[in-house]
């Protein structure tokens, strides 16, 4: 009886806690607060992300024009889907590098439509682009196993075009349930909480969180890390004959190429999975309607 007492206090602490951040978050018209607005970072943050829209947008246009100009290979046409994700990356560049040069103001945000289709646009290319590199890691390892192996092109581009349809469904998902995008300026991004959607703990907020935030994040990176260490090994075991060797040296380094690529990857969302995987445990032992609550 006590201890059943002391979890009945317990939930309603925490319910208590939940609703003050919920509260706390939703207040995003706010001024930013001087514990954590330095305004000299902000002008670095706001350069960095203004170089990274003009280089990203620049290279990777001229890089979806080769890769056209390629035919309509599977190989080609992913890496026009990756080319194609990452200028959409580059462009939702500038509209937060705008908000850190107007001391984090909501500038492009400020109009709710602007701000729905940029948080929407983010939930997509976030996630697209860990797919379509475990798409690229796994299309390479064919290649390496299976030369004989004519992977189908439209094949590809179904499986692509598929997931991007779900993406599409998933950041949609907030005008289903009545809500909007809002601006937050802690993050300068445009996004919609996940307690706003789905009661706190309940079949849909599990279901949700775990499938399409979760598994999105942390299931794509298996099969990367899985092609790359059969990759090398493969790269590793094989013996080049004399008069093969100037075509297998070319795919050697065309190979090598996509395993250092996907490799540094995986090294790079290791903070996301990190972040994922602490956001599970926040999430089954209190709330998380605040991002890095668990600090």
């Amino acid at each position: 009886k006590q201890w059943y007492q002391r979890r009945v206090r317990g939930e309603s602490a925490l319910s208590l806690y939940c609703t003050e951040k919920l509260v706390a978050a939703m207040s995003y018209e706010q001024e930013a607060d001087d514990s954590w607005y330095i305004p000299a970072l902000e002008k670095i943050y706001g350069t960095i992300l203004l170089l990274c829209f003009l280089s990203g947008t620049v290279g990777n246009c001229l890089s979806l024009l080769y890769f056209t100009a390629r035919g309509r290979g599977s190989s080609a046409q992913i890496y026009r889907f990756i080319t194609s994700n990452d200028i959409a990356t580059s462009l939702l560049m500038l509209p937060m590098s705008l908000s850190y040069f107007s001391s984090r103001s909501p500038v492009f945000f400020s109009n709710s439509a602007l701000c729905d289709v940029w948080g929407v646009l983010w939930i997509i290319i976030s996630r697209y682009s860990i797919f379509l590199v475990a798409v690229l890691s796994i299309s390479r390892t064919l290649s390496l196993f299976l030369p004989f192996m004519r992977v189908r092109s439209w094949k590809v581009v179904t499986v692509m075009s598929c997931y991007l349809v779900l993406l599409v469904l998933q950041g949609s998902v907030p005008f289903w349930r009545g809500r909007r995008y809002l601006y937050y300026p802690e993050y300068v991004q445009c996004f919609s909480l996940l307690g706003e959607l789905f009661e706190y703990n309940s079949a849909g907020f599990i279901v949700f969180y775990v499938i399409f935030i979760q598994l999105e994040y942390i299931a794509p990176l298996l099969p990367i890390l899985v092609s790359c260490g059969m990759s090398i090994r493969v790269i590793l075991a094989v013996h080049v004959h004399s008069h093969e060797k100037s075509l297998a040296t070319r795919r050697r380094e065309a190979t090598c190429t996509i395993i250092l690529f996907t490799l540094l990857y995986a090294v790079f969302n290791i903070p996301a999975v990190c972040y994922e995987i602490i956001g599970a445990v926040d999430i089954y032992s209190g709330c998380r309607y605040n991002f890095f609550s668990w600090a």
